[in-house]
């Protein structure tokens, strides 16, 4: 996701555009990102139990290396989806919901449980 919000700032400041033209980072990320593949093989069951707190970018990421590593893990999610603010901070013109959707499938996919509360109650106590 990285190379689809990423401002690239580093294009501007790198050394080859002395020689010719800078390195086009965000593209490379975009690229490798897009074929890059997630192991499916989880290591032998821990016998132990992780509860994670939030589906943002963190979470996801605790939620994909715990599971490798042969934690039984849950998502406790607030919304009625999973992203956080990948979904709700990020305008889709930048980051399409797709490639969103796409990456949470691929971590789900490991056997991870997910508890989403209904968005509209969370709403009405604010």
């Amino acid at each position: 996701m990285l190379g689809h919000i990423c401002t690239h700032p580093c294009e501007d400041a790198c050394r080859r555009n002395h020689l010719s033209e800078s390195i086009c980072v965000r593209e490379l990320k975009k690229f490798v990102a897009q074929r890059a593949f997630y192991t499916s093989s989880v290591r032998k069951d821990k016998g132990k139990r992780v509860a994670i707190i939030g589906s943002g970018p963190a979470g996801l990421t605790a939620a994909y290396f715990l599971r490798v590593l042969g934690y039984r893990v849950t998502l406790f999610e607030q919304m009625a989806f999973l992203g956080g603010m990948l979904k709700i901070g990020i305008p889709f013109y930048r980051l399409p919901r797709r490639v969103v959707d796409k990456e949470i499938e691929e971590i789900l996919k490991l056997g991870i449980k997910v508890e989403l509360k209904n968005a509209w109650r969370i709403w009405k106590t604010f």
